[in-house]
């Protein structure tokens, strides 16, 4: 027993670095400077690198506002800026993409006015004789009329189920086809709720599968 003690009073002496060696070997002999040197942990570049993943910011080996430099290769990339950094920051920003499909939005259903109003000028024409042929100033009135009327309306969709899609998108943590299909629902529902609500059930479910099928087609299955 008086030997087993003294082997553990030794071992209590024992660096970290033979935590998980055999207990029952014996002690290493270490030089007295080695001894009396405190024992300083230096992290890994993986430590580093798993730290900075998960997001913690205080560590006691460097000072918060360091990043972690990995080392450069034909494959790798340089780190971002801080413009590179706001952009990026920028485009993933609900009011950004909302804007955005509103902008784009617009455009579509200006084109889609235009087209309409080629194919058939007479059909929204208010107080004109359907008998006679357009001027050219009738003509012109008739699309600008359509354009405006196409492009708010398309613009409304596109800022609704954008903003609708990024704020379940951030609140569910995932980026899935389920977005899409409850983004299209809301839309669908706020937009024939005017009319009543069963145009409202009705919208939800149109929008809902549609957004489902798009989703479905543009992602090539899931």
């Amino acid at each position: 027993m008086t030997s087993f003690d003294a082997s553990t009073s030794e071992r209590k002496s024992i660096p970290m670095e033979e935590l998980f060696g055999n207990p029952f070997s014996k002690p290493l002999k270490r030089s007295p400077q080695a001894e009396s040197a405190p024992f300083v942990y230096t992290p890994s570049a993986y430590c580093l690198l798993i730290d900075e993943m998960i997001g913690k910011r205080s560590h006691p080996w460097r000072l918060p506002s360091e990043t972690v430099q990995l080392k450069q290769s034909i494959l790798s990339l340089p780190p971002q800026t801080k413009e590179e950094l706001f952009m990026s920051r920028a485009f993933e920003n609900c009011f950004f993409k909302a804007g955005l499909a509103c902008v784009l939005g617009y455009g579509v259903g200006l084109g889609f006015g235009l087209f309409t109003a080629s194919m058939d000028p007479q059909l929204s024409m208010v107080g004109g004789d359907p008998t006679k042929y357009l001027s050219w100033r009738d003509t012109l009135k008739e699309m600008g009329s359509r354009m405006k009327s196409y492009g708010k309306n398309f613009a409304s969709i596109g800022l609704m189920f954008a903003g609708t899609e990024c704020v379940l998108e951030t609140y569910r943590a995932k980026s899935d086809w389920r977005n899409g299909t409850l983004s299209g629902g809301v839309v669908g529902g706020v937009l024939g709720l005017r009319a009543g609500v069963k145009p409202a059930i009705f919208g939800a479910a149109g929008f809902a599968a549609f957004s489902t099928i798009i989703d479905y087609y543009m992602h090539g299955g899931w």
